[in-house]
């Protein structure tokens, strides 16, 4: 997080388990920058873990898991977190439908 440039962060559907789960790897050795207050919304559907004829080779069952860890590691580090499920959204169908969520309801 860069608060000298940014305070509001959003993720649709991030692959939290890309590249061996880098990301996760990286935030559990870097604390939240202080000063600004920030916010990080992640957005996600839940497609796949009810319809599993529709689901990717590369789904990762643990991923609405992973991504209340993340909300709960920066919750604890005075980040305002936020994890909103789409019911029924695919991966693909999450960034066109949390994008107009953030405009049409100013979440930023």
């Amino acid at each position: 997080m860069h608060p000298r440039y940014f305070s509001h962060y959003f993720a649709a559907s991030p692959s939290l388990s890309w590249a061996d789960g880098r990301i996760l790897k990286n935030m559990q050795i870097k604390a939240a920058p202080s000063g600004q207050t920030q916010s990080l919304w992640i957005m996600e559907g839940d497609l796949a873990q009810h319809h599993p004829a529709t689901t990717s080779p590369n789904f990762n069952p643990k991923t609405v898991q992973e991504n209340r860890d993340v909300i709960a590691h920066f919750a604890q580090q005075g980040v305002q977190s936020k994890l909103l499920l789409y019911p029924n959204f695919s991966h693909g169908q999450m960034f066109a439908a949390s994008l107009l969520d953030i405009l049409n309801y100013r979440l930023f």
